[in-house]
């Protein structure tokens, strides 16, 4: 994966899925964490984006999600477990292909590394006040169709 620290800072560039469906955002957490975030994962050496994001949720979930256009780019700048972070993230539109994950109504389990993940539909109404990372995604406009935008979340340590 291509995920290192540099510098003293950890590096990681990451591919994320937009699933939106009848106005909910899919979005998943660690069990153990208070912080949601889009469904994805890193990005391996030689992969496109797109592929990833269709690995990381077969490999967490069993299901399959077809990966379309890109939505954001972001450079997300932030501190975990006391270690500066620079993330590159690709966000793309996808769409489930396999059904178990579509049932709004009910949290649905995931794994990762042998950790219990948990995947839920949030209705988009509802963003601005969930504990959801990079921030900008609380406010964002998920309207398909617009060109990709990119973003800067967060402060960059090195700069003019």
């Amino acid at each position: 994966m291509l995920s290192f620290l540099i510098g003293g800072v950890h590096f990681n560039l990451r591919a994320a899925a937009l699933i939106v469906d009848d106005g909910h955002l899919l979005l998943h957490r660690a069990r153990d964490h208070a912080i949601w975030s889009l469904p994805g994962g890193r990005v391996e050496p030689g992969e496109a984006a797109g592929d990833a994001i269709v690995r990381e949720l077969r490999e967490e979930t069993g299901e399959t999600v077809e990966c379309q256009e890109l939505a954001f780019i972001v450079e997300n700048f932030f501190d975990w477990q006391g270690v500066p972070v620079h993330e590159i993230g690709f966000y793309a539109w996808a769409t489930l292909v396999s059904p178990r994950l579509r049932d709004k109504s009910r949290s649905h389990a995931g794994i990762e590394s042998g950790n219990p993940l948990e995947y839920r539909w949030f209705s988009l109404d509802e963003l601005p006040g969930v504990n959801l990372f990079p921030e900008f995604l609380r406010t964002a406009s998920f309207a398909r169709g617009a060109a990709p935008q990119h973003v800067v979340q967060g402060t960059p340590r090195v700069g003019p």
